[in-house]
C-alpha cells in the first residue's frame, strides 16, 4: 500500500502517511459473493410416494383363565337328576345351616362361662371359667367341622357290591325290657380305590330292608354325600323300582317324582 500524495510505501493498516501526513483512505473491500439458494422443487402429489398404512394385527382370541378342577355331576351311567334344583338347594341349605349353627353354638359355652365368672366373683374365677368354657366350645367346633367334612362332595365314591351277609345281634336285657335278638343285613362294597364300605340294615321294629333287597352282587353304585339315602344304582333303567334319596321309599320306575315326598328320583 502506497501514499497517494508522496508515493511512500506505507505499512498495512496505516491511517496517516509518516512522510507527508496525508490521511490514507480506508481500503475498499471486494464484495463477497453470497451463494444463491436454489428453490426446492416440491414433487407433485401424484409423484409423491405414499407410505403404506401398517397392517392391523389380528386380535388374539381371549383365553379364559384356567378354572380349578371342580367335582362334576353326574358321572357316566348315573342320573342327571342329581343336578335338579330341589337337590341342589337342599344340599346348599344343609351346608348353610351347618355353618350358621357352628358360628352360633361354638363360642356359646365360652361366652357363658366368662359371663358367669364375672357375675359370681369377678376376676377370681376367670382363668378357670376360660378353661371350662373353652373345652366344650372346641368340641362343638370339631363336631360341626366333622359334619361339614362328612357332607363334602369330595367324599363321593363309586364301587361294586362284592358280598351280602347276615349276622345275629343280641341286646342285653334291662330292667324294663327283656333280651332282644335281631338280624343285621350287610352289603359289602369295594370302591374303585380298593376300599371296603358296608351298608348295614336290620329288621328291628319291622323296618324294611331297602338296599339289601335292592342291590345284588355285581351291581355298581355311587355314594352322594349329604343326602339322607345317598346310594344310587348305576344303569337302573331296567329296574322296576327306584329308591328315593330323600325319604327312602320305593317307587315304581316309571315315576319321575317320589309318591311320598314329591322329590325327583335319580333314574
Amino acid at each position: 500500500m502506497f501514499c497517494e500524495n508522496c508515493g511512500k510505501k506505507l505499512p498495512d493498516g496505516a491511517t496517516v502517511c509518516d512522510e507527508c501526513g496525508t490521511k490514507v483512505p480506508a481500503p475498499v473491500q471486494d464484495p463477497v459473493e453470497q451463494p444463491i439458494e436454489k428453490p426446492v422443487e416440491t414433487p407433485a402429489v401424484s409423484e409423491m410416494t405414499v407410505a403404506p398404512e401398517p397392517a392391523e394385527k389380528p386380535e388374539r382370541p381371549h383365553k379364559p383363565a384356567p378354572k380349578k378342577e371342580e367335582f362334576l355331576f353326574p358321572r357316566p351311567g348315573y342320573s342327571d337328576q342329581i343336578n335338579a334344583p330341589e337337590i341342589v338347594s337342599y344340599l346348599a341349605g344343609k351346608k348353610k345351616k351347618n355353618t350358621v349353627l357352628m358360628c352360633v353354638l361354638s363360642p356359646l359355652p365360652l361366652i357363658l362361662s366368662i359371663v358367669l365368672s364375672f357375675v359370681i366373683d369377678g376376676y377370681k374365677f376367670f382363668p378357670t371359667a376360660l378353661l371350662v368354657g373353652l373345652i366344650p366350645s372346641v368340641l362343638i367346633l370339631l363336631f360341626f367341622l366333622w359334619k361339614a367334612w362328612k357332607n363334602s362332595p369330595k367324599r363321593y365314591w363309586e364301587g361294586a357290591v362284592v358280598g351280602k351277609g347276615e349276622r345275629v345281634r343280641t341286646v342285653k336285657a334291662k330292667k324294663d325290657r327283656p333280651e332282644e335278638k335281631y338280624v343285621e343285613y350287610i352289603l359289602t362294597i369295594k370302591t374303585e380305590k380298593g376300599l371296603r364300605k358296608k351298608i348295614v340294615e336290620d329288621d328291628r321294629s319291622g323296618a324294611l330292608l331297602k338296599y339289601y333287597r335292592f342291590f345284588e352282587i355285581g351291581d355298581r353304585l355311587c355314594y352322594h354325600p349329604g343326602l339322607p339315602y345317598p346310594y344310587e344304582k348305576r344303569d337302573n333303567e331296567r329296574d322296576r323300582r327306584v329308591i328315593c334319596v330323600f325319604c327312602g321309599s320305593l317307587n315304581e320306575a316309571h315315576f319321575d317324582r317320589c309318591i311320598n315326598c314329591g322329590k325327583p328320583l335319580l333314574k
